[in-house]
């Protein structure tokens, strides 16, 4: 049985654990609401783009910008963009080690990859696996904004548009019911009409044919429409998957706080515990001697 200074010393120390386990508990919890009332706030943005993008590409016939392309070689590699949105802190479970995992599964699928990471974290995960990093965006997961959002747009549009990329992708957290937190890859670039369009989770070719879509016409050209209105999309997706993610990342850091606290507890009332029988026995002992000393007096 462990000695009663050495039990005292280790609920001391688990207690003042606890205190900092409880506060970030209550922080994350605090920004975790406030992250959810802003990612509420911006979802009907978010829908209202992808469903402006679905009326665009119902009006324009394949091949007519460089932005919509049919992926007619399914089985060659591609050079991709990835657009990684992370973390820059970390006790968050295993949140950060979940997205590197990801990372590394999806750039085995493709020729060549161009990393544009958010999250200091993230990018030093991803670093100290050898992945490379074009660019990275720290300071940037914890307080979204579409300026934030812009810069990353502008760094991946040109590589796409001048050709040396095939593909842009993102790779994002949302809640899953608002409990879990799921891991999300999805195609930015090119948009293909039949299948890259969801608004509100429900898929393009999901949409009602009794819909009505009015004709829309583009001028000058679809060309010139779109090179207004992708830059405008692409950022408004890398916005709201921005808030989706520091939503996660927070949800994520408020539950593993949350099982640190419970496991703290339990700690502290097996050493209670095991404090008790040893102060007992100390006790006891203590009686045991004094009786025998006054025995051997009265002997």
């Amino acid at each position: 049985m462990a000695d009663i200074h050495e039990l005292v010393d280790r609920m001391r120390s688990i207690r003042d654990t606890l205190k900092i386990t409880n506060a970030m508990y209550l922080i994350s919890s605090n920004n975790f609401q406030k992250s959810k009332r802003k990612l509420e706030n911006a979802e009907p943005y978010y829908y209202n783009i992808q469903y402006a993008m679905l009326r665009i590409l119902r009006n324009l016939e394949e091949d007519v910008t460089v932005y919509i392309k049919k992926n007619n070689d399914e089985g060659k590699k591609k050079k991709r963009a990835f657009v990684i949105i992370g973390c820059d802190k970390g006790m968050a479970g295993d949140y950060n080690h979940e997205v590197l995992r990801n990372v590394e599964k999806f750039m085995g699928e493709c020729e060549s990859s161009r990393n544009f990471v958010l999250g200091e974290l993230t990018r030093h995960t991803l670093v100290s696996h050898g992945i490379p990093v074009e660019k990275d965006f720290i300071k940037n997961v914890a307080s979204p904004t579409q300026h934030r959002a812009r810069l990353v747009m502008s760094k991946v549009l040109p590589l796409y548009k001048s050709g040396e990329v095939d593909e842009v992708w993102i790779l994002y957290t949302m809640l899953d019911n608002g409990v879990a937190p799921d891991l999300i890859m999805e195609k930015l670039l090119p948009l293909e009409r039949d299948e890259s369009v969801w608004v509100n989770g429900m898929h393009m070719s999901d949409w009602g044919a009794g819909m009505h879509y009015e004709s829309v016409e583009m001028l000058p050209s679809p060309e010139a429409v779109m090179d207004v209105v992708i830059p405008n999309y692409l950022t408004g997706y890398i916005y709201c998957s921005m808030l989706q993610s520091n939503c996660s990342e927070e949800n994520s850091r408020m539950k593993a706080m949350k099982n640190a606290c419970d496991n703290a507890n339990d700690m502290l009332t097996e050493l209670e515990g095991s404090y008790n029988r040893a102060r007992q026995a100390q006790i006891t002992q203590e009686i045991t001697e004094i009786i025998a000393g006054a025995t051997a007096q009265k002997k």
